[in-house]
């Protein structure tokens, strides 16, 4: 299974560093879009989205989280870090990658 990521440019790349694919979204129209690609996509297996483009399109990500088994999609905090997850992206990283 693999991991992707939902979130500004900032966050794709840095995620990309650690060999995660990513999507860079602006608008709750293009979170939509990629929602819906990754969801019918039988490889993925976790999305990251950062908790600002989660904020914009709630009603999906909801219906994602309890509605599917897979993906598992989990919301991490922007470079900004203005989401509280009590844990910085590193933490998140280290958890998730081992």
């Amino acid at each position: 299974m693999k991991i992707h990521v939902i979130g500004s440019e900032t966050v794709v790349v840095g995620y990309s560093l650690v060999g995660i694919r990513g999507t860079v979204c602006f608008s709750s129209q293009e979170v939509y879009a990629a929602l819906e690609a990754l969801i019918s996509n039988n490889t993925i297996g976790l999305i990251f989205i950062t908790s600002k483009l989660a904020q914009m399109v709630a009603d999906k990500v909801e219906e994602i989280k309890f509605s599917r088994e897979f993906p598992l999609l989990i919301e991490i905090p922007d470079e900004r870090n203005d989401y509280d997850t009590g844990k910085s992206v590193e933490q998140i990283m280290k958890q998730v990658m081992g």
